[in-house]
C-alpha cells in the first residue's frame, strides 16, 4: 500500500546561500558528505534515467530531501526555481495529509520575518542511519 503524501513546513536558513545540488545544501547543514549522498540517491531511487538527467533540471520547485541528523533535528534541502537548492530546517513532526493543516503550522512557526514554505514528501524520511520510515516522532 502506498502511503499518502505528507505536507509539512520548512523554514529557510537566512545565512545560507543557494546551492547547486541537494548534497551541497545538506552538507552545509552538517550532514556528512557520504550520508548526504546516500540520502539523495535513496530519495531519487526508482526514477527513470531521463527524469534523473537533463529533464530533471526543468522540474518545478518544491522537491525536498529531508534528513534527520544527530540529535534528532530534521533538516531539508529544498529545490527552488532555476534548479538551485536551499538549506532549511524541517518540521516533519507537524506533517499532515492535508496541505491546509501544514500551512497553519507554518504560520505558527514562521515568526519575526522568517520565510518558509510547505513542502510535500511522499511519506518518507531519512534518519541519518540509513533507515527510512514515515513516523517522524522519536
Amino acid at each position: 500500500m502506498i502511503s499518502p503524501p505528507l505536507y509539512f513546513p520548512v523554514l529557510f536558513l537566512p545565512r545560507h546561500p543557494a546551492y547547486a545540488s541537494p548534497v551541497d545544501a545538506l552538507v552545509a547543514l552538517d550532514v556528512p558528505y557520504a550520508e548526504a549522498l546516500e540520502c539523495v540517491v535513496a530519495g531519487w531511487y526508482g526514477r527513470s534515467a531521463t527524469e534523473a538527467g537533463e529533464e530533471r533540471q526543468e522540474k518545478e520547485e518544491g522537491e525536498a530531501i529531508v534528513v534527520r541528523v544527530d540529535g534528532g533535528r530534521a533538516v531539508a534541502a529544498l529545490r527552488l526555481e532555476g534548479g538551485t537548492w536551499i538549506a532549511c530546517n524541517a518540521y516533519p513532526e507537524k506533517a499532515s495529509t492535508r496541505r491546509i493543516e501544514a500551512e497553519r503550522a507554518l504560520m505558527k512557526i514562521a515568526r519575526r520575518g522568517r520565510e518558509g514554505r510547505v513542502v510535500c514528501a511522499p511519506g518518507l524520511f531519512f534518519d541519518g542511519l540509513g533507515r527510512t520510515g514515515t513516523n517522524f516522532s522519536n
